[in-house]
């Protein structure tokens, strides 16, 4: 057994694309910028943590020099802390345009998924195109984080199933399995914008089903 910790701990120090410990080091050694986006991201976590929401900070809180290589992992995360608080300000117009900033073939892996979750959600919900958010959740990485992370994906799930697959029952039975992880989320930050989509979301569920 402690072999197998060993051999874990020297794999997970090998940088890969899915954003293991290795690749968060060599991110974090490839720049000044990527050293102060990790600055940003603990301190945030520190406000999420304490009650704030994205929508509490400053405008320049995610700003990002134009020299930076947004490929990193930690220049990138704070684009999708920028889009996490436009949305959190009501625009989700703006919002899903940071996306475009990022090239998605250059991104961790774990960032890539984050980022397509966000374009299936808003072209179900936001922007409807279906035939859009049937490529986006067959894409291959995407369905394997789905079955994987499926509690902590509820909502996205939630919205797919009812919106697309024309499952209201399923569409409800995800609702409250997000509702269920939304509930044990550390963050009171994160927990309460996060209840604010879960609640948009079931408002439109509810409309839809009126009307049919």
């Amino acid at each position: 057994m402690a072999a197998v910790n060993v051999i874990t701990a020297i794999i997970n120090l090998v940088p890969n694309k899915d954003a293991n410990d290795g690749m968060k080091v060599k991110s974090l050694s490839q720049s000044v910028e990527a050293s102060h986006a990790l600055h940003v991201c603990m301190s945030n976590l520190k406000r999420l943590e304490a009650g704030e929401r994205y929508r509490d900070f400053d405008e320049d809180t995610f700003e990002i020099g134009e020299a930076a290589d947004y490929s990193n992992y930690y220049i990138a995360s704070l684009v999708l802390g920028e889009a996490d608080r436009l949305y959190d300000l009501g625009d989700c117009e703006t919002y899903i345009k940071q996306y475009e900033r990022l090239d998605l073939d250059k991104l961790p892996g774990s960032l890539r998924t984050a980022v397509l979750l966000e374009y299936l959600y808003y072209y179900i919900i936001h922007q409807p195109d279906f035939h859009l958010a049937k490529m986006i959740h067959s894409d291959r990485d995407i369905k394997s984080f789905l079955k994987k992370a499926e509690r902590k994906c509820a909502r996205v799930i939630a919205a797919y199933e009812f919106f697309v697959n024309h499952d209201q029952e399923r569409g409800r039975l995800y609702l409250n399995k997000a509702k269920e992880f939304v509930a044990d989320t550390p963050f009171e930050g994160g927990r309460a914008m996060e209840n604010d989509r879960i609640k948009e979301l079931e408002g439109m569920m509810d409309e839809k089903a009126c009307n049919i």
